[in-house]
């Protein structure tokens, strides 16, 4: 087995040394930004990477499975958190965050080198991903949206490869994190049925001689879907619902149309250049060479890109930037794809440069990963937060701001070199809302009272199973003290 890794790095220096190289820097970003302080408290006081929903995982995490107070959100995270808390080592979910990163950035790049057989489009991509300002900020949030996508990008990568069983295994792993999942899985199906098409037929045809054939043709899927059954038999068993949660996640699922506008402009602020590449080369496919177009692993990835964004744009009625991280593995493989087809008219010199200035703009701080932040199109030019919440898009310009990237540095370095800036960076109420809620609470033991920077009920019953081991249903609102 050694042997065969040592073989394996002397036959890939160069994709080794830059794989490497990644994750070494992703690990010198988690000591940047990570306290070491095993204490859930003390670690959320200090680490400045925490969303409204990030203290409701961590509240199902530190419960996890106690009482009904908690939400019941998927499994995955929240074991993860429990894990680690009864550790005491609670600072180490930063670094696994990173790993879901660096797998995420390892899985699409050896599905652009499955495709492709070619490294440097395979590097390019990787560093593209590897790169982006959105996906690098992201990585930091505690958030279950990461491990999904990144669980999704693994099971494409088996799929290429024609490795079913761990494919739909990946495909489940992502359903402990999120649901989405679920909804690929019919995907998934279609595409496996398609492929397998001739021996189901068969086998349909005479189904009482090959009824055992066409469960082992199926059986990658059913094993899969055993990894993530007895969650829900759990969940019906203790409150009579296969998908029981205090999140209204379903209720959100509606069809619209009034999200597009707001999608389409953060996809842009959140993939940058890609996107204007992307979209050009699909158009050149489209009118000039449509033999491209018929290319199954391309339909594919095409299709699941639709089902992406139709989902999450037309179905999903909550407008949030950060839900666009799950068009991530869609849209880098499709470009790998594209820019393959393309690559023998392009010159090294042309292409290299290209790549360096994409790599720069794509580093470029032009909106974060979350809601609520000004979104810079581009140096001073900018939109603030009010007008995107209204779906007002007027560019503003803000004399005198400088980027902390804008000088020469991209969005890894540039973290390296000033800590600070991330340090700085923060968009979650823990350490206030831990305050107010311990004054009130302190002060009567049957009354918390409502303060306007708190608007969120479950926000407060995260705050409290975290550190108070209680919850609102022993709590009354708006008294008088």
């Amino acid at each position: 087995m050694f042997q065969r890794i040592v073989k394996y790095i002397k036959r890939n220096k160069i994709e080794v040394s830059i794989l490497t190289a990644i994750g070494v820097t992703l690990f010198i970003k988690y000591l940047l930004i990570t306290p070491m302080v095993g204490d859930i408290d003390g670690f959320l006081d200090i680490y400045k990477f925490t969303y409204s929903d990030s203290f409701d995982w961590i509240a199902n995490g530190v419960r996890f499975l106690e009482n009904d107070s908690i939400t019941f959100r998927n499994l995955g995270l929240p074991l993860i958190i429990s894990i680690l808390n009864r550790l005491g080592a609670i600072y180490l979910l930063p670094l696994i965050n990173q790993g879901i990163f660096f797998l995420m950035i390892s899985s699409i790049y050896y599905s652009v080198k499955s495709m492709t057989k070619n490294l440097r489009i395979s590097l390019a991509i990787a560093l593209l991903v590897f790169f982006n300002y959105s996906l690098n900020l992201g990585s930091n949030y505690i958030l279950a949206d990461f491990y999904a996508v990144a669980f999704i990008a693994t099971s494409i990568c088996f799929l290429i490869r024609n490795k079913w069983y761990l494919s739909f295994l990946s495909l489940t792993v992502s359903m402990l994190f999120q649901n989405f999942g679920y909804y690929l899985f019919i995907l998934w199906i279609l595409y496996y049925i398609y492929l397998f098409r001739n021996q189901i037929i068969k086998s349909v045809k005479d189904l009482r001689n090959n009824l055992y054939k066409l469960f082992i043709i199926f059986l990658p899927s059913i094993l899969a879907l055993l990894v993530i059954l007895p969650w829900h038999l759990y969940k019906f068993l203790e409150f009579n619902s296969f998908f029981y949660t205090k999140v209204t996640q379903f209720e959100l699922i509606k069809p619209n149309i009034a999200n597009t506008i707001f999608y389409i402009f953060n996809t842009h602020t959140f993939f940058g250049f890609v996107m204007i590449i992307l979209l050009g080369l699909l158009l050149l496919s489209f009118f000039k060479h449509r033999e491209i177009l018929k290319n199954r692993q391309f339909i594919f990835l095409v299709s699941g890109f639709l089902i992406t964004w139709v989902f999450w744009v037309h179905l999903y009625d909550w407008q949030d930037r950060r839900f666009l991280v799950y068009l991530t593995p869609w849209i880098y493989l499709i470009l790998g794809y594209l820019v393959n087809k393309y690559i023998s008219r392009i010159r090294n010199i042309i292409f290299f440069t290209v790549l360096v200035l994409i790599i720069y703009f794509n580093s470029l701080p032009l909106g974060g990963f979350l809601n609520g932040q000004d979104l810079m199109i581009f140096h001073n030019y900018y939109i603030t937060k009010s007008d995107i919440a209204n779906s007002n898009f007027n560019i503003s310009r803000r004399d005198g701001y400088e980027s902390p990237l804008m000088n020469i540095s991209p969005v890894m370095y540039d973290s390296i070199k000033n800590s600070e800036y991330y340090r700085n960076v923060k968009f979650g109420h823990y350490n206030q809302t831990s305050k107010y809620v311990e004054e009130n609470y302190n002060n009567d033991l049957n009354c918390i009272n409502m303060s306007d920077e708190v608007n969120r009920v479950y926000i407060i019953n995260s705050v409290l199973l975290i550190s108070f081991n209680s919850d609102l249903d022993s709590v009354k609102y708006n008294c008088t003290n």
